[in-house]
């Protein structure tokens, strides 16, 4: 098992506003402590051949054990499955005596999705791929596979209820898609209407009544009612145009991809009418392609691929996709994170994972629960005498930390990026004196929480 010591956080979250139109330049400006981040994982988990990990919740309520969070890892020498069943994800240990792991072949996880309460793994091998189910009354079992003819997976998502694979031959110009309901019975999916020189489907969609498809060449194919044709709904303008990702939120269809100035950012609210939100990386020209795309808040999150370090950019405005504000940069815990490869919910935090071909994978934290507030120095009922006392703790990054004796504030200040706080007192009476911290909790934006307040109390003796 790893246990993870505490590692420093970077929290380069700031104000950076930029516009709707593909120039706009984003403004730097001071970065401020907002979100901590923190890396939770050993880098690679301990093999820099697990390169990126996809990300997966599992809980009693579909079978589990218990709760826990689960990492599963692209590697060339076989897929890892790491599990923490920790409130918060420190501490890691390995899964390997399951099918899924035990076949070397399986080097690439492509996506993992969850469906009526079973859990469901795509992988490419060394030649296909292959989709295991996890369930509690079977463990893990291949369900459907493609082999051969140099077919490799593109992407797995669930929509409408149905479980949709689509694959792509490394040799010639035609995607494939399946659908399941159950998956044990699959079907060809969109045989018709997807066009011969369609390389590769890279994610669907269920918007407004209709299934959309989105290909790495920048086109937008519309399946009507839930049938199997297709029929193209939009080509993208945009000079080498590829869409990798998509997002319902508020009523918006979001496109996410790259294109020859950069990640490449569209929306469409009913399906005919397509906006440019962005074509080059919010104005940096690193920022290759949109990889994911998430929502907190009723805020769109849309995560950027950047050779120095991932890049995360929120819309200011929930009902508004003209103004985006740069929330991390740099990688966020390491400027080898040059992608985000999947982004969970688990416990009240929100977890991201890296792909990082130097170090290895990385999973990191985005602390959404405030940490209480500790103080550890002076020890309790210690003795000190009369005097400078300092006293050390830690606390939410971030936080305004209080020092009180009775109804006076003794000092004040500011948890660093670290959660780490200091104060130096003098006493000048001797007796046994009580001294109390408080730290006012902020919420997943970086903001006071209103009277929410937490507090540690420790006496120590003045001689």
């Amino acid at each position: 098992m790893q246990k993870m010591k505490k590692l420093s956080a970077l929290a380069l979250l700031g104000a950076v506003t930029v516009s709707s139109t593909a120039t706009a330049q984003a403004s730097s400006s001071e970065a401020g402590i907002q979100i901590p981040l923190v890396q939770v994982n050993e880098s690679g988990f301990g093999d820099t051949a697990n390169t990126s990990t996809r990300l997966v919740r599992m809980t009693p309520e579909i079978g589990a054990e218990e709760s826990a969070l689960y990492a599963i890892t692209t590697n060339v020498n076989g897929i890892q499955l790491w599990k923490s069943t920790k409130k918060v994800a420190r501490e890691w240990e390995q899964v390997s005596s399951t099918a899924l792991t035990q076949d070397a072949t399986n080097v690439s996880v492509v996506d993992v999705s969850l469906m009526d309460e079973k859990l469901y793994v795509l992988v490419n091998a060394e030649d296909g791929f292959e989709v295991w189910q996890w369930s509690e009354e079977n463990d893990w079992v291949n369900v459907y596979e493609q082999h051969g003819s140099n077919t490799l997976a593109s992407m797995m998502k669930k929509a409408d209820g149905k479980l949709y694979v689509a694959s792509y031959s490394t040799l010639s110009d035609f995607a494939h898609m399946y659908v399941t309901a159950d998956g044990s019975t699959w079907d060809v999916f969109g045989e018709v209407g997807l066009a011969a020189d369609v390389g590769m489907v890279t994610d669907v969609a269920q918007f407004k009544g209709d299934m959309y498809a989105v290909t790495d060449d920048g086109r937008v194919f519309r399946s009507q009612d839930d049938g199997p044709t297709f029929v193209l709904a939009y080509t993208s303008s945009v000079d080498n145009a590829s869409f990798l990702v998509t997002r319902k939120q508020n009523g918006v269809l979001y496109f996410g991809g790259s294109s020859a100035s950069g990640a490449l950012l569209m929306a469409t609210s009913n399906g005919a009418d397509f906006t440019t939100v962005t074509q080059d990386g919010f104005g940096n020209s690193e920022n290759t392609a949109v990889t994911q795309i998430k929502q907190k808040g009723g805020r769109v999150h849309a995560y950027m691929q950047n050779g120095s370090g991932f890049e995360m950019y929120r819309m200011t405005n929930p009902r508004d996709n003209s103004s985006w504000d740069l929330w991390i940069d740099a990688g966020a815990t390491d400027a080898d994170n040059t992608e985000v490869t999947d982004v969970v919910s688990y416990r009240g935090h929100r977890y991201f994972a890296t792909q990082n071909s130097v170090d290895g994978t990385q999973v990191g934290l985005h602390q959404l629960r405030a940490p209480r507030v500790q103080i550890t120095s002076p020890e309790k009922g210690s003795a000190h005498a009369v005097g400078e006392i300092t006293f050390t703790g830690t606390a939410q990054p971030g936080n305004r930390v209080d020092l009180r004796q009775d109804d006076e504030t003794l000092g004040t200040t500011i948890a660093d990026e670290n959660g780490e706080w200091s104060m130096t007192i003098t006493v000048t009476e001797a007796g046994t004196e009580r001294f109390r911290v408080y730290a006012q909790y902020l919420d997943d934006e970086g903001n006071p929480m209103g009277r929410l307040s937490h507090s540690r109390a420790i006496s120590i003796s003045i001689q």
